[in-house]
């Protein structure tokens, strides 16, 4: 009788125990998320901070430049530069998500899976680093966290129990990076349609007097001119 209550109370010390670290498991998984979307943003911002600044570049050469050819050569050039920078972050930033897209194309797994995936492999990692020495066998400690664990029906090995969390864990931390990505994305998205086809033709008109796409063209167009002495320029201006 006695027995069984002191095991009864060591079970629910336990499983307190367990899922005390859980939730800071769960707090420190979302904290790393919001660190990463954070970091995105700071990034996306300082990419705009050049975008603005090359534009500005590109207004001010059509109002100070006299010579029309000058003055077109010169913001074209600029308008190129703005689209060449927006080429290289969608390259830069498909690269960035390469290792992600390829467990997606190998497993096929929707968020909570990926989520899954990621913490699996993070919380393994830490559990065999702190609970195992350099020969892979567990510790004194260890040892003894794997035989407490088993009083609250917790698996017999660190990947079992990297699993169960992972699997705890995955959906709450795929439905929080959703929410987190959606009150960013979405203004951010707003205010990139606004810019990308309102904001960004009209200054592209008043600073080089056309159209963006024949902006972009249009070093080309000079550049083929002056070497073949063809008159691309005209069909661009005209």
């Amino acid at each position: 009788m006695v027995f069984d209550t002191l095991r009864k109370s060591l079970q629910s010390r336990l499983q307190s125990a367990a899922d005390q670290g859980e939730m800071l498991l769960e707090r420190l998984a979302t904290a790393e998320v919001d660190a990463a979307i954070h970091a995105w943003l700071r990034d996306f911002l300082l990419h705009i901070v050049v975008f603005i600044a090359l534009l500005a570049l590109a207004q001010w050469a059509g109002g100070a430049i006299e010579d029309r050819e000058t003055r077109l050569l010169v913001t074209t050039t600029l308008i190129l530069a703005i689209y060449g920078y927006g080429a290289w972050l969608v390259i830069t930033g498909l690269w960035a998500w390469r290792e992600i897209a390829a467990v997606w194309l190998t497993t096929r797994q929707g968020p909570v899976g990926l989520a899954r995936f990621y913490l699996y492999g993070r919380i393994h990692q830490q559990l065999r680093e702190t609970f195992t020495g350099p020969d892979g066998r567990n510790t004194a400690m260890g040892g003894l966290l794997l035989q407490a664990l088993r009083l609250i029906d917790a698996p017999r090995a660190w990947d079992g129990i990297a699993y169960r969390l992972a699997d705890r864990l995955a959906p709450r931390l795929a439905q929080h990076a959703f929410a987190r990505v959606l009150s960013i994305f979405a203004p951010v998205a707003f205010a990139w349609l606004y810019y990308r086809f309102i904001v960004f033709p009209e200054i592209v008109r008043a600073g080089s007097g056309i159209g963006p796409w024949d902006a972009l063209l249009y070093p080309f167009a000079a550049l083929i001119d002056a070497v073949t002495g063809t008159s691309l320029r005209e069909s661009l201006t005209g």
